[in-house]
């Protein structure tokens, strides 16, 4: 008989993990808010069934949806995984996120437990894929007989050389508030011994040098890289460092943003879905508190003087449209408005390739003082428009195959569990 599997989110890497499921037999349901997009995927999966409904209003649904199901993925953002969770727990399905496992979500190991229930967190690309590479070169370098002294992970999803234009450097290919999210947390690392902590991401970033040092990127450290001592059992490495990349000026249009209070996520009554319809320009000489009768000269100067000064970052604001006529979608926070409206600015267009690169080093010395060390790098690309984007691969084909493992029963660990556990039992997963 045939399993039963539950996808919530049709988000921008969905497709290849729902096309996996029904290529392995799957009868799989997939949810979402939007119909548009439920309808897209069926024109491209007849087999699949959909459901259309918001997950975050209809818990009764949800529940009875997970019911039904053998195995759920939640492709949603990592803020509604909680009560999926729950959910799961309460119904006793196993659950694979793409998402980092947050405090809320580690805290539910005892419910897990009890319930017999496996929650898979970290399960995509990044995180995912290179805790799995992690775990395979600390494994060779310790079946040596090696010591860890260093692992340095980066990993990044941009577009494709041929593909980058303008002052960001970037287009979405995945959850575009997340990309934000991702630049303004802070982090932590170690270098030689030596911790060292980043208040926002987006005010460090390094150039990259070495085999992607032809790509122009920069790095910015990605959240706290001190945890995963303990995860990958490498107490004795000295040098920890995880990291995000994107091309070089990415983090200074950035900091822009945020430094105009456009990265703010508090709700402001200017943003209300029964507010006034506002302009960018009018949006900007609130923020930088002009009068919103304020040309857009005024607002320019105003804009430059909030900038240090700099034409070059001037020419940004500009050109992503942020001081121009243009209706604003209100969604409330700037944030999540400044999102919606880069979202479609900065999407893909027809032709056009997205790159997913990743580098990983560890090293170490073996018994006899000899160094090791092991190197991986991954270069993907894709479709977005009319394909598959290589983000939608990375992430959603991990998460399938995850899927997959637990659906077979053979995986006895019942606690919150990361990807990594995944690939030291599991090589090939």
């Amino acid at each position: 008989m045939s399993k039963k599997a539950l996808v919530l989110g049709t988000g921008l890497v969905s497709r290849p993990c729902l096309e996996t499921l029904l290529k392995y037999g799957f009868l799989t349901t997939c949810v979402s808010v939007i119909q548009e997009e439920l309808d897209d995927l069926l024109k491209a999966l007849p087999s699949l069934k959909t459901a259309r409904l918001d997950v975050s209003k209809d818990r009764e649904s949800v529940e009875n949806l997970v019911k039904e199901s053998d195995i759920v993925i939640s492709l949603l953002p990592c803020f509604l995984h909680h009560e999926i969770a729950l959910i799961c727990i309460e119904e006793r399905k196993d659950l694979v996120t793409a998402s980092y496992v947050d405090e809320a979500m580690k805290n539910l190991h005892p419910k897990a437990v009890a319930a017999g229930v496996t929650i898979l967190g970290e399960a995509g690309l990044d995180p995912g894929i290179d805790h799995m590479l992690a775990m395979k070169c600390v494994d060779a370098l310790k079946e040596s007989g090696g010591q860890v002294s260093e692992l340095r992970s980066v990993c990044g999803g941009i577009p494709a050389e041929e593909s980058n234009s303008g002052c960001m450097k970037y287009k979405f290919s995945w959850y575009p508030k997340g990309v934000f999210t991702s630049a303004l947390q802070p982090a932590k690392c170690c270098l030689d011994g030596k911790t060292v902590e980043y208040k926002a991401v987006y005010e460090v970033p390094e150039n990259v040098t070495g085999i992607l040092e032809h790509y122009n990127l920069e790095c910015l450290p990605n959240r706290d890289a001190l945890k995963y001592r303990d995860i990958y059992s490498i107490q004795t490495a000295s040098t920890l460092f995880r990291g995000t990349l994107r091309y070089q000026g990415f983090s200074k249009v950035v900091k822009s943003l945020s430094s105009l209070g456009l990265l703010e996520q508090s709700a402001l009554p200017e943003l209300a879905i029964n507010s006034p319809d506002l302009t960018w320009k009018d949006f900007l000489a609130i923020l930088l508190k002009l009068p919103t009768s304020s040309t857009k000269e005024d607002v320019d100067k105003a804009v430059l003087e909030k900038l240090n000064n700099d034409p070059e970052q001037l020419r940004a604001v500009t050109e992503l449209q942020l001081i121009s006529d243009k209706a604003l979608p209100k969604k409330t926070t700037p944030l999540d408005t400044l999102s919606a409206h880069l979202a479609e600015l900065l999407a893909y267009e027809p032709g056009e390739q997205d790159l997913v690169l990743m580098y990983l080093k560890v090293s170490g010395k073996l018994p006899s003082g000899q160094l090791r060390s092991y190197e991986v790098s991954m270069e993907e690309k894709g479709t977005p428009v009319g394909g598959q984007s290589a983000m939608s691969r990375t992430v959603g084909l991990t998460a399938a195959a995850c899927a997959l493992v637990l659906s077979e029963g053979t995986f006895g660990v019942l606690v919150i569990l990361l990807s990594i556990v995944l690939i030291k039992k599991h090589g090939d997963c």
